[in-house]
């Protein structure tokens, strides 16, 4: 899909917006090298900067990985873990109570029943 220079959303973000479109669809899977700026260039007839914003954004978002002299990378995302203490589950469980409510319980008794 073409960029719209006449749009009121700059061009980087609407570069971003493609890549982050094909990464989220599969179609760039993690780990899979992007094109160069050059080939971004070409390919959507925009200026280094406009690429070097959309790469960057990406960067920000924790979809891309760019390494100097190597090129951007699509991040692999790791599974998702989740890690937790048995203590304040169990805590949570014996309490009733939702687990927010359970910590702030823990750390201040009188502030959480002065707001009750």
């Amino acid at each position: 899909m073409p960029l719209d220079p006449s749009s009121d959303r700059p061009l980087f973000q609407q570069l971003a917006d493609q890549i982050r479109s094909e990464i989220r669809s599969g179609r760039r899977v993690g780990g899979s090298q992007l094109p160069t700026e050059s080939e971004f260039r070409e390919q959507y007839g925009v200026s280094r900067t406009t690429v070097r914003g959309a790469l960057q954004l990406l960067e920000t978002e924790g979809l891309v990985v760019t390494r100097k002299g190597y090129g951007s990378y699509v991040r692999e995302r790791p599974p998702i873990r989740r890690v937790a203490s048995n203590r304040r589950h169990a805590a949570h469980r014996l309490s009733g109570k939702p687990i927010f409510d359970t910590e702030i319980e823990a750390q201040d008794p009188e502030a959480f029943t002065a707001n009750a």
